[in-house]
């Protein structure tokens, strides 16, 4: 059980739930890298994790601690692997946020997983029971991740208005996508927007929309004090909070100071060694916008976690 502050303030780290969908390349990777000590899972085929190691490190919510980066490669590794090490690093403060990089990707790659096995058994391909299958394991993926009393932030692709469906909402396969819509506490679309003269590109701006954008849906459980969010956003998790009346200052001196990491017995297998940025400072595109905080009302939203 984890109970729930209705009295945070405004000097503490919140904790949310962030589903943050859209085409490749509109800033999702480098946005979700931005959050405190983000626990990154990506997928290795995909490779928006590189976006990472060429990122500006002053974006980094501790310019001086590196985000944890890992790649799936087992149908198995989320829970033998994954599910370990973040216990470990939540344990001891290295980790406060959780980041499912091209999660869309990972569907893609279980349920290829979930056919082969029906394959190399002999049977004929069952569809019906693969996606079963593949829903019951993405439900157990959401509420294992959430329960962590974190911030989780999923990345997805971008699944299209159509005339099946006019709503434009987050690539996952049935009716898990309305649910981790539904189940998060920030659902967002990024886009990348080309600023134009005379029809030559002048500039680009990677967005987030905070509101229902056309048929995009897209919203948040701010309540009476959604107008706080601008729409659209252009910034950094750092932003975000002066937007929602955080010290933004004051959160991070309040942060838990690391523990140390426990050491390896003789006889243990040691951990798979992560993905680790680079030593240098690469900017590939341009740094996203920053904007100013509003002024004024530092109250914080109610009914976020505080870390302990």
């Amino acid at each position: 059980m984890r109970e729930i502050s209705v009295n945070t303030k405004a000097t503490e780290l919140p904790f949310y739930t962030f589903l943050n969908y859209g085409n490749t390349r509109t800033g999702k990777t480098v946005f979700g890298a931005t959050f405190p000590r983000p626990f990154i899972i990506a997928d290795v085929t995909e490779g928006g994790y590189q976006s990472i190691l060429n990122m500006d490190r002053s974006l980094w919510f501790e310019p001086d601690v590196e985000p944890i980066i890992v790649g799936i490669d087992e149908m198995n590794d989320f829970v033998t692997s994954i599910i370990p090490r973040l216990m470990t690093e939540i344990a001891r403060k290295r980790v406060l946020t959780i980041v499912w990089d091209a999660f869309s990707f990972y569907t893609d790659f279980f349920l290829a997983k979930l056919i082969n096995l029906q394959t190399a058994a002999g049977k004929a391909v069952d569809n019906r029971q693969a996606y079963g299958s593949l829903g019951i394991h993405l439900r157990n993926v959401r509420t294992d991740l959430h329960k962590f009393g974190v911030n989780v932030v999923w990345n997805c692709l971008a699944k299209h208005p159509d005339e099946s469906d006019p709503k434009g909402s987050p690539l996952i396969p049935g009716q898990q996508g309305d649910k981790f819509s539904a189940g998060v506490d920030f659902l967002f679309h990024s886009r990348l927007e080309q600023k134009k003269d005379q029809g030559k590109i002048v500039g680009e701006e990677y967005q987030i929309r905070t509101r229902q954008f056309g048929n995009y849906i897209a919203g948040n459980r701010l309540g009476m004090r959604a107008d706080t969010l601008p729409d659209p956003f252009v910034g950094t998790y750092s932003d975000l909070l002066g937007w929602l009346g955080y010290d933004l200052e004051a959160v991070r001196a309040a942060l838990p100071k690391i523990q140390a990491a426990p050491t390896i017995t003789a006889g243990t297998k040691p951990a798979a060694p992560p993905i680790k940025p680079a030593a240098g400072v690469v900017i590939t595109r341009p740094s996203p916008k920053v904007v100013s905080p509003q002024a004024g009302n530092n109250q914080a939203p109610r009914g976020a976690a505080n870390v302990k």
